[in-house]
């Protein structure tokens, strides 16, 4: 059948005046075979992407299939969010030998992750988002040049390989929502060029390895939901200058927040929430040096869920492009600082369950784009602001459990956007103009 196969197509190059396609045919018979066996393994194909895979078509035609110019061998094959059931076998997808590119994301692919050794030439693989078991294969670390391994949404199991830490041109490791278990490797500290270390959502235990702050060139660290713990080093802001996003909620960690975080002026969001962390929240979070603009990019800060004590700092005012802003459920004390009303770009703003006191600062009256205000669970005591009538966009407001006293005012009425009011246990009594 191959044979004839083979002539057939020799015929169809002649005809198209092509000499040189003799060649390419006979040097790409495997990787047609090999992309047939991986269509053979298929038990679902309900978009029919699979449908220009026929003999009549050349391979290098087919939907998701890429070719090199020179060689005529498939360098690409991608076929994400197209609900493809079935298993990957190492027999068809390991012998496309010349692969840069494998992206089956999005997929309903089931059973391990074969054994893809061979593919040494392979920069990109994402699995992400299947139904793929077992473990990480160790042979991925014979795909020496992967630049970007996504295999989230899984559900793997097993420790990350300590082989990882060979893969020296990778720059994007994304192993989240799945189930991994044990330790973070040392070995990843040797990945120079990473920038995305994504391990969120797994059954991760120990500390972060200290060598893991050797990565100088990281810019998203995603940690959440797993078992890690202990403190963070003292010198994490001098440590990862570069970093943008820092996602470690939802641990065990302990200890005092770095004041070295003050020092990434690149970071975007900060995402310490339930964990335990405790002493006070440190100012240089918020302290804008003239030379250096610390932090002026930070968008996103949450630290709820803690043990953090002491006073909110006024320099957190200075966090001039913060949208959203959480520091409920702790244990912080004081006033609500009045410059936080510098604040003009925040949108959401959550101080709830915590010890402050003394009155809702006028300044608040700033806060344009608020959309949520919840000051919920605290001691504190005034009036409740009139000046909170004039926030146009806000759509829910708790100021329950708290001291307040007086009347209501009934410049709340003009908030139209309001779906959500809870003022219940204070000592509130009628309206006020």
């Amino acid at each position: 059948m191959l044979v004839a196969l083979f002539a057939a197509l020799v015929l169809l190059c002649y005809a198209a005046g092509n000499i040189h396609c003799v060649v390419a045919v006979h040097g790409n018979d495997s990787d047609m075979l090999a992309l047939l066996e991986f269509k053979d393994a298929i038990g679902d194909d309900p978009a029919g992407v699979l449908s220009s895979w026929n003999k009549t078509t050349p391979f290098c035609r087919w939907n998701g299939v890429k070719c090199g110019r020179r060689e005529h061998r498939v360098t690409a094959l991608e076929l994400a969010g197209q609900n493809l059931t079935g298993r990957l076998a190492a027999a068809s997808l390991g012998n496309l030998s010349y692969l840069h590119l494998l992206d089956l994301s999005g997929n309903r692919f089931s059973g391990q992750i074969p054994r893809l050794n061979s593919l040494r030439k392979l920069l990109v693989l994402n699995l992400s988002n299947n139904s793929l078991d077992g473990v990480i294969p160790d042979t991925l670390t014979n795909c020496s040049r992967l630049r970007q391994l996504d295999l989230s949404v899984n559900g793997l199991q097993g420790q990350i390989p300590l082989g990882i830490g060979l893969l020296s041109e990778l720059s994007d490791l994304v192993l989240s929502l799945n189930s991994l278990s044990g330790h973070i490797p040392s070995e990843l500290g040797k990945l120079s060029k990473l920038s995305l270390l994504e391990l969120s959502y797994n059954m991760i235990s120990g500390e972060i390895p200290r060598a893991l702050f050797n990565l100088s060139s990281l810019q998203i660290l995603g940690l959440e939901m797993n078992y890690l713990g202990k403190s963070l080093p003292s010198n994490i802001g001098y440590a990862l200058p570069n970093l943008q996003w820092l996602y470690l909620g939802d641990n065990m960690f302990q200890g005092n927040i770095p004041a070295s975080l003050g020092n990434i002026s690149r970071l975007h969001l900060i995402d310490l929430s339930e964990n335990n962390f405790s002493g006070r929240i440190p100012s240089s979070l918020g302290h804008i040096p003239s030379n250096m603009g610390n932090l002026q990019q930070l968008t996103q800060l949450d630290l709820s869920y803690n043990n953090l004590k002491g006073k909110m700092p006024p320099s957190l005012g200075n966090l001039q492009r913060l949208v959203s802003f959480n520091l409920s459920n702790n244990n912080l004390q004081g006033d609500i600082p009045s410059k936080f009303g510098d604040l003009q770009q925040l949108v959401w703003l959550n101080l709830g369950n915590n010890y402050l006191h003394g009155e809702v600062p006028s300044s608040v009256a700033n806060l344009q784009q608020l959309v949520l205000l919840d000051l919920s669970h605290n001691n504190l005591s005034g009036k409740v602001p009139r000046s909170l009538g004039n926030l146009p966009k806000l759509r829910q407001l708790d100021l329950s459990h708290n001291n307040f006293g007086g009347k209501i005012p009934s410049s709340l009425a003009n908030l139209r956007q309001l779906s959500r009011l809870d003022l219940s246990y204070n000592s509130l009594k009628g309206f006020y103009a």
